[in-house]
């Protein structure tokens, strides 16, 4: 449906035909050139046809479409499209009553109530969603009106107008017309902006009613002759009104195929209170019958409610054939065997299934393929519903068999066919679920005329003792020959107990005109390669493959179609025309040889049939200055969830979170004027002061729907978030001087007084503001100085909060800062201090960084190594500092302790000393590192423990440190790196003297390399790894050679390190 106008398309004719008198048949022939195509406005018997468009010298067979937007919207209109070829024109095809525009569906759930039979009346109803195609989604219904239906004597009135209809919600209307009594028919019309709907009829009665028929009549045979009968009670009464349901009883009658007159009718029970009967067949031959169930009460007799045609009784034989040759006079003929029929079309005179000599094919004489005896044919119009018209056979006894073999000819006309389809289908052991074994649509069949459908291979399920045969015939609107002949049944061949390999090149795909599906696989030749115990050998026969599809996730796989009986290594396809609703379409193929099977296999990729859109951006949710109503406002997005350019959307879901129903309800739905990537908003009315709520935006697309953005607001006088961007800077004035953004709104997204804001400002040295101090309460702008002269050096942090009104907000928390003066040399750390029952450093200003999100270092009585054990500090005086690792974590990373600021103006080479806890053999290293003026630390020394720690235990370090010239300030950084397999890292008793005592020693013999001792070794960092380094003894013998960074274990005494091109002396 286009609201817009008519998207006019069909296919050129392929064929030409002409009527021979002389066979008194149609001849079809291949039509090779098309003059023109004219498409027009039929105007009836008595007018001429109005030309709307031409096509000219169409190709034949190809695909032809246009857009008619000429016409006006609101009305219905007959379009009838005509073919000239070889000086000849075609009678047309006609397309009868094509609104332009759309109308409402019809509703659903309609009820009309009464209290007991009396007024007042209560319609209820669901509004529809959609147009009458179903698809499109409707945005709004004006009005609805409730019209007494008229008669002979009395026109149609108008009753009421019902306003307030939203598409998809409930309507309830009360009628309180204390006139009313009897039977009203009444007629209820909704109406769009292009037209009124359908009109659908509003039956009741005022009084006590008669009973209507009684519910779910099924007639299910238990044993040979015998049958259940089972029913519901009547939901409403004969007309629509109310019954007195305590006065309920039934009688049973059955129905026998009788003369052209009508059927013979017996009654078995009457005045039943239950609702059940048994009913035993007497004979011992089938018999064709059906029951019927009348309901009634003291108000009078009820609707009667007619069951199917069944044949019950002895089973019959295999093999079984059906001929439809046994003749009752010499030009009449009949059944072989006793058939039920039924249908599903509504008509009081519905087509029956007849048998004759020959029936007719439009003008075509259609006779039985062998052309003798006779065939089974119905008789539809193009007035006749699209029904199904069963034939169902007696049961057939199949004890024993494992396998059926089943075949019947069909007769398949000549286009155009239209939907007209046929299908075979068993049960087995008066089950009523038919498993179908073969399905035919005539438009797509190549060949017409008489068909055979041969399946081999059924299986018969285990245990089954009888099966039955049903034969369904659907018409369509081309009223063309449904006619059968030759019904086969017989044992088949014992099934190999062998397990199928899957089906390969199984492969899916949307065609050219986004139409169908087409899907192709080819059929095993092999059995499985794991499954059973007959592998990869050989595949014989394929019972059938069942093809399954899931659209979308979650709501599992049902089968689509049904190859039987294919040939192992067949190319099988079939397109899929189920599109319409769009989404992820997804397939399975499973193979089957009677029920063994195998795993299934999936397509690797859904196919994508329509777009899924994206989500929408800048999202935003607010208040009136804290006020209803509230506003929604966001971009819609410009592409799909694939990231490809998103071609429409056809909906907007908004939605509330109920928190009392704890689900969400919708609260607006958007379809006018959606274009990708530009901005949408809505207003909600409906919102009151002091609650919070919740949002989602959710697009809808032609191949479902995003999954949506959620954003709540808070309506009232919101607390304030974080100020944004908190920022500390130690100034050269030695003052902090602090920066930040004001919030721009409330926690709850709701609003706050961004105009006149107040911050309160503390400072603190913990990771909170609990115990900070309070520096200012009524700050106005967004930067702070404060006035504080600092004494030792500290670490600090401040803290800002926002006031808005009476709300006040959360504190931001800026970065540390180092503040005070630096600590004098020499300086001294154990890492002992008691505050409470927590170690704590005995100087305030250590730090604690790390590569990752947590830091690891500690203070602490004793460290944790989780294979050596507790390990106490060097002295035993109650602290040391470590970071714990364990060994098997594959996490490797690093973490930082820092201390603070020294004071080394006018010092050239303090001396550095510490202990670190070694131990052998793990990939752990403690680096020490030193930085001058607040630059970047460089490294000093690196303890590797696998590399350079020989004992357990603690190891002593001294190393000098050089003072770059003009330096003021320096920090020490000691690296605990974790490796693969590690252990805990821990040092104490850290130490800087104002020089160090190693006299006419350097540490620093080239810029970037350190050269020290520790623990008995020499030690050279920062060298590169291809870089040669040598060591000898003041004799000049050499004690070692190599290349880069090395630990080298040796006596007491004064050694000669050479590097790059210099010569260090160092006392080991």
């Amino acid at each position: 449906m286009n609201r817009s106008g008519f998207d006019i398309s069909f296919t050129a004719p392929v064929q030409g035909s002409y009527f021979d008198w002389s066979s008194w048949s149609e001849v079809y022939g291949v039509l090779t050139t098309i003059t023109k195509i004219d498409v027009s406005l039929n105007n009836g018997y008595n007018a001429a046809a109005t030309l709307l468009y031409t096509f000219e010298n169409p190709a034949p067979g190809e695909k032809l479409s246009y857009f008619e937007d000429t016409l006006e919207r609101g009305r219905s209109y007959d379009f009838v499209v005509t073919v000239y070829a070889n000086g000849e024109q075609s009678e047309g095809a006609n397309m009868y009553a094509i609104l332009a525009g759309g109308v409402p569906a019809l509703p659903t759930d309609l009820k009309l109530t009464t209290t007991e039979g009396a007024v007042p009346v209560t319609l209820t109803f669901t509004a529809p969603s959609y147009y009458s195609d179903g698809i499109t989604p409707l945005d709004n219904i004006t009005k609805g009106e409730l019209w007494t239906k008229g008669g002979w004597y009395d026109d149609p009135a108008l009753i009421t107008t019902i306003t307030d209809i939203t598409p998809g919600h409930k309507v309830e209307y009360t009628i309180n017309d204390q006139s009313l009594e009897g039977e009203q028919n009444w007629l209820l019309t909704l109406f769009s902006e292009d037209g009124p709907s359908e009109k659908i009829p509003v039956n009741f009665f005022i009084g006590t009613d008669t009973p209507g028929k009684v519910t779910s009549l099924v007639a299910e045979e238990t044993g040979e002759g015998v049958v259940n009968l089972s029913w519901g009670i009547p939901e409403t009464g004969s007309r629509g009104g109310y019954f007195n349901p305590s006065e309920l009883k039934y009688d049973v009658k059955v129905y026998t195929p009788g003369s052209s007159w009508g059927d013979d009718c017996e009654t078995v029970a009457t005045d039943l209170a239950e609702t059940a009967y048994t009913y035993t067949i007497s004979g011992n031959e089938p018999k064709k019958l059906r029951f019927s169930v009348t309901p009634h009460t003291a108000a009078g007799q009820g609707t009667e409610t007619k069951g199917d045609y069944m044949v019950i009784g002895p089973a019959l034989t295999l093999p079984f054939t059906e001929t439809f040759d046994a003749k009752v006079s010499a030009d009449s003929y009949t059944y072989d065997h006793l058939w039920g029929t039924s249908t599903t079309c509504g008509e009081s005179n519905p087509p029956e299934w007849n048998v004759s000599e020959y029936c007719y094919d439009g003008n075509t004489r259609v006779q039985p393929p062998g052309g003798s005896g006779a065939l089974a044919h119905l008789n539809t119009y193009g007035t006749t519903p699209v029904s199904d018209f069963m034939l169902t056979s007696t049961r057939i006894a199949v004890g024993g068999a494992g396998t059926l073999d089943f075949s019947y000819n069909y007769y398949v006309s000549a286009p155009p066919s239209g939907g007209t389809s046929m299908s075979a289908a068993i049960s087995f052991d008066n089950k009523p679920e038919f498993e179908t074994v073969h399905s035919v649509i005539f438009e797509e069949c190549e060949t017409k005329g008489w068909q055979t459908a041969a399946m081999t291979g059924i299986q018969v399920p285990a245990g089954a003792s009888t099966a039955q045969i049903r034969i369904t015939a659907r018409n369509s609107k081309e009223a063309v020959a449904l006619a059968i002949d030759d019904i086969k049944l017989r044992a088949g061949e014992a099934l190999p107990d062998v397990y199928p390999a899957s089906v390969s090149d199984f492969n899916a795909a949307l065609n050219s005109d986004g139409s169908a599906i087409d899907i192709t696989m080819t059929a095993p030749t092999m059995t499985h390669p794991s499954l059973g115990d007959k592998n990869n050998q050989p595949l014989t026969m394929i019972s059938r493959i069942s093809l399954q599809r899931q659209i979308g996730y979650g709501i599992g796989y049902e089968e689509i179609h049904e190859f039987l009986s294919p040939l192992p290594g067949s190319q099988l396809s079939f397109s899929d025309t189920d599109v319409a609703r769009g989404g992820e379409y997804s397939y399975k193929a499973v193979v089957y040889v009677g029920s063994n099977c195998d795993y299934g296999n999936y397509l690797d990729n859904p196919v994508t049939v329509g777009q899924i859109p994206g989500e929408v951006s800048d999202f935003t949710v607010s208040s009136t200055r804290g006020a209803a109503p509230v506003v929604l406002r966001f971009r819609l997005p410009a592409a799909d969830y694939k990231g490809e350019s998103l071609r429409s959307i056809t909906g907007v879901m908004i939605t509330r979170y109920n928190s009392e129903t704890f689900v969400w309800d919708e609260v607006a739905h958007l379809t006018e004027n959606l274009v990708p990537g530009e901005y949408a908003s809505w207003t909600d009315t409906g919102v009151r002061s002091g609650e919070v709520y919740e949002y989602r935006v959710v697009c809808e697309g032609t191949a479902g729907n995003s999954y949506g953005v959620s954003q709540n607001v808070y309506v009232g006088a919101d607390t304030p978030e974080e100020p944004r961007n908190l920022k500390a800077v130690l100034g050269d004035d030695g003052l902090v001087h602090l920066t930040w953004e004001a919030p721009v709104k409330g926690l709850n997204n709701g609003y706050i007084d961004t105009d006149h804001l107040v911050y309160i400002v503390q400072r603190g040295n913990c990771y909170s503001d609990y115990d900070a101090e309070l520096l200012k309460s009524d700050v106005t702008t967004t930067s702070f100085t404060d006035p504080t002269t600092f004494g030792d050096e500290e670490i600090v942090k401040y803290f800002v909060k926002a006031v808005s009104g009476q709300m006040t907000g959360y504190s931001a928390m800026s970065n540390t800062l180092l503040v005070g003066n630096p600590n004098e040399l020499p300086f001294t750390e154990n890492f002992n201090k008691l505050v409470g029952e927590n170690i704590q450093p005995v100087n305030a200003s250590w730090t604690i960084e790390s590569s990752e999100s947590a830091p690891n270092w500690a203070f602490a009585e004793m460290a944790y190594f989780l294979l050596e054990g507790q390990v106490a500090p060097v002295d035993r005086d109650g602290g040391l500092a470590y970071s714990f690792y364990g060994p098997y974590s594959t996490l490797n990373r690093h973490d930082y302790l820092i201390s603070g600021n020294m004071d080394v103006s006018g010092i050239e080479r303090p001396g550095l000393g510490y202990h670190v806890y070694g131990v052998p053999g793990y990939d752990t290293a403690l680096g020490v590192e030193v930085s001058f003026d607040g630059g970047a630390f460089q490294p000093l020394i690196n303890h590797d423990f696998k590399n350079d720690i020989s004992e357990l235990g603690w190891q002593k370090v001294e190393i000098p440190v050089d003072v770059p010239a003009g330096a003021r300030k320096m920090r020490l950084r000691f690296v605990a790196k974790k490796g693969d397999y590690s252990c805990s890292v821990a040092i104490d008793n850290v130490h800087v003297a104002r020089e160090f005592d190693g006299s006419g020693i350097s540490s620093t013999p080239l810029c970037g390399v350190m050269v020290g001792t520790s623990g008995g070794r020499i030690v050279v960092c920062g060298l590169g790894n291809g870089e040669p380094v040598a060591i000898t003894d003041l004799g000049g013998r050499m004690m070692y050679t190599g290349k880069g960074d090395c630990s080298v274990s040796l006596d007491s005494g004064v050694y000669l390190v050479t590097l790059r091109g210099r010569t260090v002396k160092i006392r080991n």
